[in-house]
């Protein structure tokens, strides 16, 4: 099974329907946040995928949680947006969150910077920002799980 995971849009459907429409396959996303009006402005046009989301620091007023859990193919992945575990400061609050969640991948954003490693029997992974990157390129992830495993790929935006 694959995934996509994709944050930060910041007022831009028209990435996000882009992404979903070149893996036209891949019918689960995880939105982490900011701005969670994108991801309903495209949610209707695509009625057979299965949507995770998080609200994050520009969500302000919506009513989504900042934090999720999903099990696929026996892998735990622990998802939120970021902004309340500090992450532009360092990761060990997310590790530890995770790890009492027992969950072994944790997806998260915030940073605007693509980023993936496999830190204390965790995965990692920020998929950056899709429409305002701080790293150079605007991008998303694909993780592929299969047997128990996620292995993820950073992808730059079409």
């Amino acid at each position: 099974m694959q995934v996509l995971v994709v944050s930060d849009t910041h007022g831009r459907p028209d990435l996000l329907r882009r992404v979903l429409d070149r893996h036209k396959e891949i019918t689960c996303l995880f939105f982490l946040g900011d701005l969670l009006n994108d991801l309903d402005a495209v949610r209707s046009d695509y009625p057979s995928h299965q949507f995770y989301c998080v609200a994050g620091n520009c969500d302000v007023f919506s009513t989504a949680p900042s934090t999720g859990e999903a099990v696929l193919d026996g892998v735990r992945l622990f998802f939120t947006h970021g902004h309340r575990y500090s992450v532009k400061y360092g990761l060990e609050r997310l590790k530890r969150e995770a790890a009492s969640r027992r969950c072994t991948v944790i997806l998260y954003g915030h940073t605007h910077c693509a980023y993936t490693a496999y830190e204390d029997g965790l995965l990692l992974v920020n998929p950056g920002s899709l429409s305002e990157p701080r790293d150079g390129y605007p991008g998303y992830a694909v993780i592929t799980i299969t047997d128990g495993e996620a292995i993820p790929t950073l992808m730059k935006r079409p």
